[in-house]
């Protein structure tokens, strides 16, 4: 008895011994910082715009390899008030748009997936975005038009960063034109969200006309505000589709006269902040060659966090993008520290995922669940915008691959910026082959490899080589495969944690329960 004892305690020994060094073995040996590399997250970033104008007949699809792509289309020829062409004094004609038109224009759209990018989409009477104002047809026509283009947007919708809603004003900016009323521009926003599907967001120029759609005042246009409270329940999924695209941005206290009609500034950015978490926001930054404390780096690497700012308009403002945030330096601190604020804003665009830590066991057996701590940070000013699926990639030792979706996977729309997700649980396929196994994290559009052509992937922002461009996957680590009830498969892994003297003495397998596992339950059935 006093052997059994004493060759019990030697087991718990080396039973603890092995799960110490177990649980050191466990974290990967990866790179947990931000790289610093150029991310395309999909539906962010800095956009290229492009004009293109519809006619009646004659339109061709356009083809633009850029990862976001701010698409303007003018259908003038479909509005009597739009001069087509200024030198013959023609204008257009109140007509629906032509089959021929919307065609061309799915068919740009189709280009712009197949390319694996994405677009923000505005439509509007100014012809060849020029600057014209009062252009607009009647509102009948008008809203016939939005049903077209909504429908358009809804067979599109994969392709499709934002909606802007445009259509009133020159540039489709929603201003000037006396047709672009809070009243008219309300009917048409409502119509918009109930013609395209609620994966797609729809943004206005401006917050008073969110407030009319509501039904509110401006000056109610507070999220503490009862009859805010009460507006935002009756509008129910809808406020969190609905946005703002600010041609305005930084470039005053008002960013142009965005926050008006009683509604400030904090205002605007407590309603982004609560509402807008997975709504696009962004649109033109305005500034010179020399920062101000609106628009420097400082107040944006605060503000942006809080309105979730995910696209800008790399062209406009030319100075300030190009000029004045290259000189700019960032000094938040952080792995950012002494990079330009275009090179810190950029990168915080939109989501910006870093895996910080990942711990997986060191062996498991097929067909059961791993238990896993994967640990990725949202370092990005907002949040994943478009639909998103959480998958798992397995490499097996046989070059097998499995994408699996793990139960009750996480929403990736759910990883919030400024917060770290703690992701646990991956169930192994039993027909995996036994051996050594990688493991990638995959956030993609459909969460499909096979077929889905990796759209929508997102990298992390963590080193080059942990990215598998092959799968649209992130390397997360590895970890043995062992045959299902092998309890010796699954201790030859722990052969050179346990005493060689103990094993030779005893001269048999220490998994006295024959369970699989080293344990304390082992010393127990010894006992």
């Amino acid at each position: 008895m006093r052997r059994l004892i004493a060759l019990a305690a030697a087991v718990a020994v080396a039973v603890f011994s092995a799960v110490n060094c177990h649980a050191s073995e466990c974290v990967q040996t990866l790179g947990y910082t931000d790289s610093l590399d150029d991310i395309n997250c999909p539906g962010t970033g800095f956009y290229r715009p492009i004009c293109i104008s519809l006619s009646q007949n004659g339109n061709k699809a356009r083809d633009y390899n850029v990862d976001l792509v701010h698409l303007r289309f003018d259908i003038a020829a479909f509005s009597s008030n739009a001069l087509t062409d200024k030198q013959n004094n023609v204008y257009g004609q109140s007509l629906p748009i032509s089959e021929d038109a919307l065609k061309a224009a799915g068919e740009t759209l189709d280009n712009v997936k197949k390319r694996g990018h994405m677009a923000v989409v505005r439509f509007c009477y100014d012809k060849n975005y020029g600057g014209s104002a009062d252009c607009e047809p009647d509102m009948d026509t008008l809203l016939l038009h939005i049903g077209q283009i909504g429908g358009l947007y809804t067979e599109h919708a994969d392709a499709i960063a934002y909606i802007e809603l445009g259509m009133f004003g020159p540039w489709g900016e929603m201003h000037t034109s006396k047709c672009c009323t809070d009243e008219n521009v309300a009917a048409a926003l409502d119509a918009m969200l109930k013609a395209t599907p609620d994966s797609l967001c729809v943004g206005v120029r401006r917050p008073r006309f969110i407030a009319e759609w509501m039904g509110i005042k401006g000056s109610e246009f507070d999220t503490e505000n009862e009859n805010f409270k009460a507006a935002a329940v009756r509008k129910g999924g809808d406020m969190y589709r609905v946005g703002i695209f600010n041609d305005g941005y930084l470039g005053s206290s008002t960013d142009l006269g965005t926050y008006d009609n009683g509604i400030s500034r904090d205002m605007c950015v407590r309603f982004l902040e609560k509402y807008g978490k997975n709504t696009p926001y962004g649109g033109e930054a305005i500034g010179g060659t020399e920062v101000n404390g609106q628009n420097s780096v400082t107040f944006v690497s605060k503000e942006a966090f809080l309105t979730h700012t995910s696209y800008l308009n790399w062209e406009w403002n030319y100075n300030l993008t190009q000029t004045a945030w290259k000189n700019e330096i960032y000094n938040g601190g952080g792995e950012y520290n002494g990079q330009t604020a275009q090179k810190y804003i950029k990168d915080h665009l939109g989501s910006r995922l870093v895996l910080r830590n990942s711990i997986l066991p060191y062996a498991a057996e097929k067909g059961s669940t791993v238990l896993s701590d994967v640990r990725l940070e949202n370092v990005g000013f907002g949040n994943i915008t478009t639909p998103a699926v959480l998958t798992y990639i397995l490499k097996d030792e046989d070059g097998n691959v499995f994408e699996l979706a793990p139960k009750n996977a996480a929403d990736p729309k759910t990883f919030l910026s400024g917060e770290t997700a703690i992701l646990s649980g991956i169930e192994l396929p039993k027909d995996i082959s036994v051996g050594e196994c990688r493991v990638y994290m995959r956030i993609s559009r459909y969460g499909d490899f096979k077929t889905d052509n990796n759209f929508g992937c997102i990298r992390f922002a963590n080193a080059a080589e942990q990215w598998d461009g092959e799968t649209g996957a992130n390397y997360i680590g590895s970890f043995k495969i062992a045959q299902k009830g092998a309890g010796t498969a699954l201790l030859k892994h722990f052969s050179s944690l346990i005493p060689l003297s103990l094993a030779q003495q005893y001269g048999r397998d220490i998994d006295f329960n024959g369970d699989g596992r080293l344990d304390l339950t082992d010393v127990i059935a010894l006992l």
